[in-house]
């Protein structure tokens, strides 16, 4: 033998060696190495590395005369280390890496061909399909308290001591199995479940489940004997005594039940107002029994419910408020007449022009809009002054002082701050007369601003037109009327007692400056002499003569001619 012979040959195409005995080798850091292998009734299968994931390996079958591998089919399951299919119907097998020993599955069942494998450890039964993966039947411990599952066929079984057992029976042409107590049964993603069902009066009703309206259901009656599956209308239903609460709560929607079932029953058998639009009902067809609230809550809108035939009140007293009913047309009007106030009319967005149409204007108003909202919006002064507003908010807002001055007394202009040293203006204009302001004021009409001509009004002389007011009781001084005098615009006739009138004295007179011909006339000799201006001796000019004051009279003094020149004689 050569010596090459006892040496590793390449085998073509991969990256293993054959050793002299025909055993598969790799490479690896140590030198050449013989692959692991793991024996299985009688035959040996060479664990071979995976090149994508470093400590992996698959099982195969190798031919030394054909220099072939052959992977063997392999499924990674998650409760174990993976089924593997045995070439040549050798059956399946768990591969147990920690004793490297190959433990076999049981086949426990074959439907037209299909092999059903029981899994390891409890965890379950599957088949193998054809692209060499495994397909875990759904299994469901609820059912009957057993493990059912549903088999390749359709069909369903449990798995017990006597292997499989046959547990639910497909009903023809429905979805449903007739499970072993002869209930019916359904599929769903947790398994096949019985379907619920109703006793009424001794009988038992089953829930069929609506395929188009996922939710619902109908009643049917379901006779195990016969198999015959009869579903009853709702009337009759309703014939056999149920009422709506029962056939809502097993599952029946309104469109189920209407007819026979009328609104009232439904809204009896707690089916809200939502459920009743959400199946075409309109406002008009609730009302009634529900109400306003009940309806808004069920998604109906103000303007449906007024074509329903609610009014603006009902909908504010069932929970409309001003700026929902503004915000679907209604106007300023109408939800004045449901009883909503200018606050929250304003809230919602109106205009004052809004406010007047509806005819509204009261304090709260006023709280809401100044004087200039609402006499831009067309209210006449009145109304604005009926509404709170005082003289200042109405000049201000732009009122004409005539307008205010004709709806105000006298007394509210003068004291109103608007007015506040316009007294004098008042009067000339005719709105007040000095009473008025004497009224609100008191005597001293000069502090307030009167002109001295104003107080003695169409009067003769100094005598003010309040009786018994002196022109100096109403704070006017000597100086004031005699510069009023000499202006022209007081009149003064020195034949009578005007001056002794105005209520100032001989002495306050004459240190105004007034004329002897004026101060002389104006009072008594027994006055002027107790002055401090005149005694008995002076000399005074009265009508333009050079006059004398005696104990008993103002005579003129003794003149003397001489050669046509007159001299005075004292």
């Amino acid at each position: 033998m050569a010596d090459s012979d006892q040496l590793p040959q390449p085998l073509a195409g991969t990256p293993f060696y054959v050793m002299p005995d025909g055993a598969l080798a790799q490479t690896t850091d140590e030198g050449i190495f013989p692959l692991p292998t793991v024996s299985h009734d009688g035959v040996t299968y060479t664990q071979i590395p995976d090149p994508d994931h470093a400590g992996n390996f698959t099982l195969a079958t190798w031919d030394v005369d054909d220099n072939t591998i052959q992977p063997l089919e392999a499924d990674d399951h998650p409760l174990g280390t993976g089924v593997i299919k045995l070439p040549d119907d050798g059956g399946f097998v768990i591969w147990n890496t920690g004793s490297n020993t190959l433990q076999p599955l049981d086949v426990a069942l074959t439907i037209n061909g299909d092999q059903i494998i029981k899994l390891p450890n409890e965890s379950g039964f599957a088949t193998w399909e054809d692209e060499g993966q495994l397909k875990q039947l759904l299994i469901d411990h609820a059912v009957a308290s057993k493990g059912v599952m549903t088999l390749p066929d359709g069909s369903t079984a449990t798995w017990g001591d006597q292997g499989f057992q046959q547990a639910l029976q497909p009903l023809a042409g429905t979805p449903f199995h007739i499970m072993p107590d002869g209930a019916l049964a359904h599929t769903t993603e947790e398994g096949i479940l019985p379907l619920p069902t109703v006793s009424h009066d001794g009988v038992t009703y089953t829930q069929i489940p609506d395929p188009d309206n996922p939710g619902n259901f109908t009643l049917s009656m379901w006779n195990a004997d016969t198999q015959n599956l009869n579903s009853p209308y709702a009337d009759q239903l309703q014939e056999a005594g149920f009422d709506a609460a029962e056939l809502k709560a097993a599952g029946y929607n309104v469109n189920q039940l209407n007819p026979p079932f009328g609104v009232a029953e439904l809204k009896e058998g707690g089916f809200n107002a939502a459920e009743l639009q959400e199946a075409g009902y309109s406002a008009s067809q609730l009302n009634p029994p529900f109400g306003v609230a009940e309806l808004k809550e069920g998604g109906f809108n103000a303007t449906e419910l007024q074509d329903g035939g609610f009014n603006t009140t009902e909908l504010k007293e069932g929970g409309f408020n001003a700026t929902e009913l503004k915000e679907e047309g209604f106007n300023a009007t109408a939800l004045k007449d449901a009883g909503f106030g200018a606050t929250e009319l304003k809230d919602a967005g109106f205009t004052a022009s809004e406010v007047r149409v509806a005819g509204l204007l009261d304090q709260d108003f006023t709280d809401q809009f100044d004087a200039k909202d609402l006499r831009v919006a067309g209210f006449d002064i009145q109304q604005v002054k009926d509404a709170g507003f005082d003289i200042g908010q109405l000049k201000v807002g732009g009122f004409e002082d005539s307008d205010i001055t004709s709806i105000f007394s006298a007394k509210e202009i003068l004291e109103s701050q608007s007015y506040r040293g316009q007294a004098s203006q008042l009067v000339e204009q005719g709105t007040v007369t000095v009473a008025d302001v004497f009224s609100s004021f008191g005597a001293n009409l000069k502090a307030v601003g009167l002109a001295i001509d104003q107080v003695i009004g169409g009067n003769d002389g100094a005598t003010t037109v309040i009786d018994g007011l002196s022109l100096q009781e109403a704070g006017f001084s000597a100086a004031d009327l005699l510069t009023a005098k000499v202006a022209g615009t007081v009149e003064i006739d020195p034949n009578t007692t005007q001056l002794q009138d105005a209520g100032f004295s001989v002495d306050q007179l004459k240190q105004a400056d007034f004329e002897d011909n004026d101060i002389t006339k104006a009072f008594d000799l027994k006055t002027l002499l107790e002055s401090d201006t005149y005694s008995v001796g002076s000399v005074v000019i009265v009508d333009n003569a050079m006059q004398i004051i005696t104990e008993d009279e103002i005579s003129p003094l003794p003149t003397v001619s001489h050669g046509g020149v007159t001299h005075i004689h004292r």
